[in-house]
């Protein structure tokens, strides 16, 4: 099969990668990593394949067995998927597909060509993923690597991953960046397309279909609130058509090569109430002095502290977000009003998505301005290049 022309990166963003995991191995005594298929959560949850391979997008289910000596095995479902991957991607030799969709099974066989029967394996997905605290892989798959290898040890390595993939490379931001093209192309198709009689579904199609046009890889999420009194984004359109008065709040998450970026657009279709002209302009705001103070070394804490005195300040809620990583999925840290972000603290090749609600004091409106950020060594810098404002169609 001739090259796929997809998005690749380079033999040295591989080496440096699989040098990073193995180190962490080395530390944690791990002889193997497992990093289990899951499509969940728009292909959002099986980051750590997609970075230990490439392989991934598209809805493809895949599975990586990571040595801490050798080449790594990747494992599609089924046969005929293998020859593409094969020819999409230069970093992995060592394809294989299930039998009839039995990840367990072809995980195991894996595993024993790459650890013996007492290694010490982590699962990354096994517990503790962010948005899955139970984890992102199944009983039936551990339950199958524990029948093949009885005297292994089995232990997570979901934080292990994680940490691995939190600080990005100048390759992988330039992947941010390209992703943030294709989410202001999506604002760009809501201002133009956004007009009172215009179903939610033909706008949400002028969404997608800009998204797509820009390079970008579904399954992505796009989330959309239409109404005279918004307070949230909803996962898919509705039957509804649009109407003077409505106001929008537009949320795309979407990636390019897999990696995210978002746009978050506020739109009124004519003059909006003066409370939302309140919400936005306080979020703005605080947009603003977030950005100005994320720098290397400061507590992600110390964020959320400044967005809730901030909100104070004006009379209103900081709730629920001020934002949270981006990457390959699944990144952390989460920002909750009070909370402190899991200890963790901003360095340099952070990713974030940079988006601090503003919410009336009733907790029936709520308003947010927000873009992609990516912290380097002296502050960090905003990635959208289309005006933040609230827009009036």
């Amino acid at each position: 099969m001739e090259r796929v022309a997809l998005p690749r990166l380079g033999l040295a963003e591989r080496d440096r990668r699989h040098a990073a995991v193995r180190a962490a191995m080395t530390e944690n005594g791990l002889d193997c990593i497992v990093a289990p298929e899951n499509t969940g959560e728009w292909d959002a949850c099986q980051p750590d394949v997609r970075y230990l391979t490439t392989i991934g997008g598209g809805g493809t289910a895949a599975a990586v067995v990571f040595p801490a000596q050798g080449e790594p095995t990747a494992i599609v479902r089924e046969p005929r998927r293998v020859a593409f991957w094969q020819a999409a991607q230069g970093w992995v030799a060592d394809i294989r597909a299930t039998r009839e969709g039995r990840w367990g099974e072809a995980m195991a066989s894996a595993l024993g060509d790459h650890c013996g029967g007492r290694a010490r394996v982590g699962i990354a997905g096994l517990e503790g993923v962010l948005r899955f605290p139970d984890g992102t892989m199944s009983s039936g798959e551990l339950d199958a690597l524990r029948r093949a290898f009885p005297d292994a040890e089995f232990v997570d390595a979901t934080a292990l991953m994680h940490d691995v993939r939190q600080v990005k490379s100048a390759e992988e931001i330039a992947l941010v960046e390209r992703a943030q093209v294709c989410a202001d192309a999506i604002g760009e198709a809501v201002f133009e397309h956004a007009r009172a009689g215009v179903s939610e579904h033909a706008l949400y199609a002028e969404m997608m279909a800009a998204h797509i046009r820009s390079g970008g890889e579904v399954p992505a999420m796009l989330l959309i609130g239409i109404g005279k009194a918004p307070s949230q984004a909803f996962l898919m359109p509705t039957f509804r058509a649009l109407e003077d008065g409505d106001i929008l709040i537009c949320e795309s998450e979407i990636k390019y090569a897999g990696y995210m970026a978002q746009s978050i657009e506020a739109v009124s279709l004519g003059p909006p109430e003066a409370e939302y002209e309140r919400l936005f302009e306080a979020s703005l705001s605080c947009f603003g002095i977030l950005l100005d103070a994320m720098r290397p070394g400061v507590p992600y804490a110390e964020l959320i502290r400044l967005w809730g005195a901030h909100m104070e300040r004006a009379g209103l809620k900081a709730a629920p977000t001020m934002g949270h990583g981006l990457g390959l999925g699944q990144d952390g840290p989460t920002t909750r009003a009070g909370g402190d972000a899991q200890g963790r603290t901003v360095e340099a090749g952070h990713c974030f998505i940079l988006k601090p609600w503003a919410t009336s004091a009733d907790g029936e409106r709520a308003m947010r301005a927000g873009n992609t950020v990516v912290v380097e060594e002296h502050g960090a810098r905003r990635l959208g290049r289309l005006p933040m404002e609230f827009k009036i169609l």
